[in-house]
């Protein structure tokens, strides 16, 4: 789509079997519409009343559309979807679970009004299931409390806080620049079942020429039981193998490798973690991979302290003398 020159921010919803979250989710939006913005909302393929609640919820309005697609393609190929039927100047993701503060439009509309930026970042928070109740474990608090560090930043600083593990690499938690996708052929992958997020934001990183970090909680992470990111799957280790392989491929023989090395090595920590709770043959042969893959990037590897906290080096020299797998059997580190 040809960009609206009307148009600054493009909000893209997706969803897929939502219902009971969807109308908290349309409305945190349409209570902040302007005639600067548009919504678009793509359902994977929902088997439940997804669909319907969102049609209910829709107004009449030329800068809100809905799409249905009729077969489940996953995540990435809704992202990639709204990425291109998208007319707005910036882009913002929404998961269709979760939900934005009630200033979040108005303050990024702001931002970018006076300031070309190409990414603006902001701070997450995780949120009760309030459908079920329940309160938030300690593992789920942890997850995006730590503070972004504000600022200015360039595609070197960008990639540096990424690879010390200081920025997310959650779409969620950015309003993009819809023209660095476009021109750079970046899109989120349709080959992989988890970790999409982990295998896109190091290339758009990768193009910023400037960007900002602000320290507004804008996005609600709400921490479904029902979650994928539950259910662990052996399939969820493999994709994290092979997304870092990817990543060290890409930053091969750039002054970035060394951070790139270390920044895939808790991803393969948590694949290791995943592999260990899925009791299968494949399993153990994953798990030695992963085992080895990590022994690899940390030997001779001197700017562990320099990128990775003491207990990632802790968990490194567990795995190097064959004792962290072990460790996860009996679910004491995780």
């Amino acid at each position: 789509m040809m960009q609206n020159p009307h148009v600054k921010i493009s909000i893209v919803i997706n969803t897929f079997n939502v219902s009971e979250y969807i109308n908290r989710t349309i409305f945190s939006v349409l209570s902040q519409l302007t005639n600067e913005t548009e919504l678009i909302i793509i359902d994977d393929g929902s088997t439940d009343d997804t669909v319907t609640r969102i049609k209910r919820s829709l107004p009449n309005d030329g800068n809100i559309h809905f799409i249905a697609q009729a077969n489940n393609k996953g995540i990435s190929a809704e992202r990639n979807q709204g990425i291109l039927k998208a007319t707005g100047k910036y882009i913002l993701f929404i998961d269709g679970d979760d939900y934005i503060d009630s200033n979040t439009i108005i303050k990024l509309l702001n931002i970018i009004k006076k300031n070309d930026y190409d990414i603006v970042g902001f701070n997450m928070e995780s949120v009760p299931d309030y459908n079920s109740g329940k309160a938030l474990s300690n593992r789920e608090k942890r997850y995006v409390s730590s503070e972004l560090e504000v600022g200015i930043y360039t595609k070197d600083s960008l990639l540096d806080n990424l690879f010390r593990g200081e920025l997310k690499h959650n779409p969620t938690s950015y309003l993009f620049k819809r023209q660095v996708f476009l021109s750079n052929a970046i899109s989120f992958p349709d080959n992989i079942n988890y970790g999409e997020d982990y295998a896109t934001i190091y290339k758009f990183f990768n193009f910023v020429e400037i960007g900002a970090v602000i320290n507004d909680r804008f996005y609600k992470y709400v921490q479904r039981n029902s979650s994928a990111t539950h259910k662990p799957q052996l399939k969820y280790a493999q994709d994290n193998l092979q997304v870092s392989r990817k990543i060290l491929r890409y930053f091969k023989n750039t002054k970035y490798y060394s951070g790139a090395r270390n920044y895939v090595i808790p991803r393969l920590i948590t694949a290791l973690s995943i592999a260990t709770k899925v009791n299968s043959s494949d399993s153990k042969i994953l798990i030695r991979e992963i085992e080895n893959e990590i022994k690899l990037l940390s030997k001779s590897n001197y700017d562990l302290k320099k990128y990775l906290s003491r207990d990632l080096r802790l968990k490194i020299h567990l795995n190097n003398t064959g004792l962290l797998k072990y460790i996860y059997y009996c679910k004491g580190l995780k």
